[in-house]
């Protein structure tokens, strides 16, 4: 029994060694140690950089919008359903007032016309007939009027005679009336068959058509757009600018793009009072004083003098990662700071800042591959 027990403690002591040895060699007893000692950050120096000042600017010409359009611009459309039989105008073309633009199919309406003209004849007949026995009727009831004061006639043989008096006249009226209503349809297919040719209503030039021979065309279907110039640049702008834009103000006026951009000069000549109480923009109306060529639809703009602290840094210093625009600005210790930024409007080869930067600001204009945020100027 004794040598059992023996043989168990021999066993739990072998075991207790083992867990021992397994966690001091995991705590790291036995690997060598080595000594702790201060770390030294390298700092990555960089050369080859070229830095500039950021440009603070007191006035700038900031551009709007504006949208070329025709002094005067009709759509013209048909007022009736029906074929087009002849299309006279191509786009491009001028035309002049009361010019032929358009013939469509009046058959329909002319065979309309020529069957009013039969009715118009069984009307006239029937009102002379309704007119004669209206006249005979009248002096029947005349002579029956001065019977019945004599009492030659009785009562009721003179009731019989007014009421065919009555009835006559009647007919005479309704005669008339079915004339009237025939002259009026007539005068209204007559006016239809006006709207089969379809005219300029002013000279300028047809800037689009529409449709071609044989389209079925219905009312209200625009067939062709004319324009006559001289055109104007429409705009609206901030109310800041309301007391600055009086009538007659000249502005500049930016046309075309890159490379064919050229700047022109306008005039102001309307002007809207009211102000929009959401956008607080008011519209103006602006005239080229020079022979320019500009084109309806044509998007352009207008240059504003604005006044304030502004600053501006070249494009090409611009850093973007993904959604991160940012720009490398150098300290007066030649560190390095990649620094995020908020942009305006582009100006050329230059963008205007809004946020991020100073005005004593350097930057890194040139090499930006080898710029990093921490590093210095060698």
């Amino acid at each position: 029994m004794k040598k059992l027990w023996a043989r168990k403690e021999i066993r739990y002591i072998f075991f207790a060694l083992v867990i021992g040895f397994i966690v001091l060699w995991l705590g790291g007893f036995f690997t060598p140690k080595i000594k702790s000692k201060r770390i030294t950050l390298v700092v990555k120096k960089v050369s080859g950089l070229k830095i500039e000042k950021v440009e603070l600017v007191n006035n700038l010409e900031t551009p709007y919008m504006g949208l070329v359009i025709p002094n005067l611009r009709a759509e013209l459309t048909s007022r009736v359903f029906g074929r087009v039989l002849k299309v006279n105008v191509k786009e491009g073309q001028n035309v002049s007032t009361g010019q032929l633009l358009i013939i469509m199919d009046s058959e329909d309406i002319r065979a309309q016309i020529n069957s009013l003209g039969a009715e118009w004849k069984a009307a006239e007949a029937l009102l002379k007939s309704a007119e004669a026995q209206y006249e005979a009727q009248a002096k029947t009831f005349s002579r029956y009027e001065a019977l019945l004061k004599e009492k030659a006639v009785t009562p009721q043989e003179y009731d019989e005679v007014k009421a065919r008096y009555e009835s006559a006249k009647e007919q005479v009226k309704a005669a008339q009336d079915k004339l009237k209503s025939i002259a009026y349809l007539r005068k209204a297919l007559h006016a239809q068959l006006s709207y089969t040719d379809l005219r300029a209503p002013f000279a300028g030039v047809v800037v689009e058509k529409k449709v071609d021979v044989g389209d079925i065309v219905s009312p209200g279907q625009v067939l062709l757009i004319l324009e006559k110039g001289p055109h104007k640049i429409e705009a609206e702008l901030p109310v800041k600018y309301l007391k600055e834009l009086p009538l007659g103000q000249e502005v500049k006026i930016e046309l075309g793009s890159e490379p064919n951009k050229r700047i022109s000069k306008g005039k102001v000549v309307e002007r809207s009072e009211a102000v929009d109480p959401q956008s607080q923009t008011f519209r103006v109306k602006i005239a080229l004083l020079n022979n320019e060529k500009i084109t309806s639809g044509e998007v352009v703009k207008i240059l504003l003098p604005e006044r304030g602290n502004f600053i501006l840094i070249p494009t090409k210093s611009i850093y973007k990662r993904n959604d991160f625009t940012g720009v490398f600005v150098v300290n007066p210790e030649g560190k390095i700071e990649l620094r995020f930024v908020k942009l305006g409007l582009f100006r050329g080869d230059k963008v205007e800042v809004l946020s991020g930067l100073n005005a004593s600001d350097r930057i890194v204009v040139e090499g930006l591959e080898k710029a990093c945020d921490g590093c210095v100027i060698e």
